[in-house]
C-alpha cells in the first residue's frame, strides 16, 4: 500500500500527497520506537530530502539534533528557521517550537531565544498572513516524544492566520519572561481567539498554563477549567470506524434506532484532559488536599458533561485514597462517591474501557474498601473481557484476599480456557 501511495505522488497525484506524509510521520515515530535513535535517524534524513517542507518531519530532525548531533544530515532548530522560506507560512510555528523545547530544560536558552524573537518579530504586525500555503503540512505537536498522528492532523495545513496565531502564543511567552503577566494574558487570549482547527489544541493548553500563573488556589483552577467546559471545540466527538456502515442509512429513524440499540460515542474527554494535566500534572489534580465541596463541585461538573471521562475518575479516585484514608463519616462518605464516579464512568464509556483502565480500577477500588462494589465490578469486567487472563486473577486474588470461596471463579474461568492456579 505504502509503495502504492509513493508512487502516486512521484506521478503527481496531489490527492495521495497528505496520506504520503503521515506514512512517513509514522514511519519515523515506529522506527524511533522500535530500533532506536540510529535507525530513526537514518531514514528520518532521507525523508526530509523528500519532504523538505513538512515541518513535522523537520521538528523529527531538530529534537534529535538537539539531543544527539551526531547523525550527518539532521537539521538544528537554528539551521531550519534560517532556510524557512519568508513567502511560506510557518516560521511562528518552528520559533515556537524551538523556545518552548529550550523552556523545558534551559531557561537561559529560551530567553535568549525570546529576546532574539521579539528583536525581529516582536514590533511587527505586518506579519503575511494571506500568502500561499501550497503544499506544506503542519501537525500541533508538543510533546517531546514523537507519536503516532491521524492523516488529518498531518496533512491538514495551517490556516491563513497560523503565522499571527503563533505571533501572539511567542509573544505572550516573552511577556513572561519579562515579569509582565498582564500582557502575556492578553498575548495569549488573542491567541486562542483566532486559533483554527488545527492548532486549537495547542492555543488551549498554552492558554490553561498561562491563566494558571494567576491562580492561587485549586479552587481558581477547577472554574478556569469548568469554563472551558462552555466552549463545544473541546468537546469534541471522535468518529468510529466501526460506525461508519451509518453513513449509508438514509432513513433518520433507522439511525435512531442503531444509536439507541449500541450506544452513541462517548464525548471524547482526551482535550479537557490535557488542559488538566497542564494545570496540576500528570495527577490530573491538585497534589495537595483540597476541600471535599470544592472537589466535589469539580469533579460532577465535569463528569455531567463528560460521563465516560474514566482517566479522570481514576485520578479522584487515587487521589481520594491518598488523602481520605480514615473512619469518620466524611472520608468514607467521600470514598463511597468516589468508587461511585469510577465505576459509572467506565460503565459508560463507548467504546468499551481499555482491558487496563479495568484492571486500574478494580486496584482502585479494592483501595477504596468497597467490598460488595469490587465483586460486581469484577463480574462485570470479566463479562465484556471474558478471555483476560489478567481480569480473572484480578477476581481470583480479590476473593481470595477476602477469604471467600473461590471455586466458581475458577470453574468459570476454566469454561473459558483460562487456568487459575492455586498457591498454597
Amino acid at each position: 500500500m505504502a509503495l502504492d501511495i509513493s508512487e502516486s505522488v512521484k506521478n503527481g497525484d496531489p490527492s495521495y500527497l497528505t496520506l504520503s506524509q503521515f506514512l512517513t510521520v509514522n514511519h519515523v515515530s515506529c522506527l524511533a520506537a522500535l530500533e532506536g535513535f540510529k535507525s530513526s535517524a537514518n531514514m528520518l534524513v532521507k525523508y526530509m530530502e523528500e519532504y523538505p517542507m513538512c515541518p513535522q518531519i523537520l521538528l523529527f530532525s531538530a529534537r534529535l539534533d538537539r539531543k544527539h548531533a551526531t547523525c550527518s544530515g539532521l537539521k538544528g532548530f537554528d539551521e531550519l528557521i534560517l532556510e524557512w522560506p519568508k513567502e511560506v507560512q510557518g516560521i511562528q510555528y518552528l520559533w515556537n517550537q524551538y523556545i518552548e523545547n529550550a523552556l523545558a530544560d534551559n531557561i537561559e536558552l529560551a530567553e535568549k531565544l525570546l529576546t532574539s524573537w521579539y528583536g525581529k518579530y516582536g514590533e511587527d504586525h505586518c506579519i503575511q498572513s494571506s500568502v500561499s500555503v501550497g503544499t506544506v503540512e503542519v501537525r500541533i505537536e508538543t510533546s517531546e516524544d514523537p507519536s503516532l498522528a491521524s492523516a488529518e492532523e498531518v496533512g491538514s495545513g495551517p490556516s491563513t492566520s497560523g503565522d499571527e496565531v503563533y505571533r501572539s502564543l511567542n509573544l505572550s511567552l516573552y511577556k513572561i519572561v519579562k515579569n509582565n503577566l498582564k500582557e502575556a494574558l492578553v498575548a495569549v487570549d488573542n491567541a486562542l481567539k483566532s486559533a483554527s482547527e488545527e492548532c486549537y489544541e495547542h492555543c488551549l493548553r498554552e492558554h490553561a498554563a498561562i491563566h494558571m500563573l494567576e491562580k492561587s488556589s485549586a479552587a481558581d483552577g477547577f472554574s478556569l477549567i469548568i469554563s472551558y467546559l462552555a466552549d463545544h471545540r473541546n468537546l469534541p466527538t471522535r468518529e468510529l470506524l466501526s460506525r461508519r456502515f451509518c453513513k449509508n442509512v438514509k432513513k433518520t429513524s433507522l439511525k435512531q434506532l442503531i444509536d439507541d440499540t449500541i450506544g452513541l460515542p462517548s464525548v471524547d474527554s482526551s482535550m479537557i484532559n490535557s488542559v488538566l494535566e497542564v494545570c496540576f500534572g500528570p495527577t490530573l489534580l491538585p497534589e495537595k488536599n483540597v476541600e471535599v465541596k470544592y472537589l466535589v463541585d469539580f469533579v460532577e461538573t465535569v463528569m455531567e458533561v463528560l460521563p465516560a471521562n474514566y482517566r479522570l475518575a481514576l485520578a479522584v479516585g487515587r487521589f481520594v485514597v491518598k488523602h481520605y484514608t480514615g473512619a469518620n463519616s466524611t472520608s468514607m462518605g467521600t470514598r463511597f462517591w468516589a468508587g461511585s464516579v469510577l465505576i459509572n464512568a467506565i460503565f459508560r464509556a463507548v467504546p468499551v474501557a481499555p482491558e487496563s483502565v479495568w484492571l486500574e480500577a478494580s486496584d482502585v477500588l479494592e483501595k477504596l474498601h468497597a467490598a460488595e462494589t469490587v465483586k460486581r465490578f469484577h463480574q462485570q469486567a470479566t463479562s465484556v473481557y471474558p478471555f483476560s487472563f489478567k481480569l480473572w486473577h484480578a477476581y481470583f486474588n480479590s476473593f481470595k484476599a477476602s477469604g471467600s470461596n473461590t471455586e466458581s471463579i475458577m470453574e468459570s474461568a476454566r469454561q473459558r480456557g483460562i487456568e487459575l492456579n492455586v498457591t498454597p
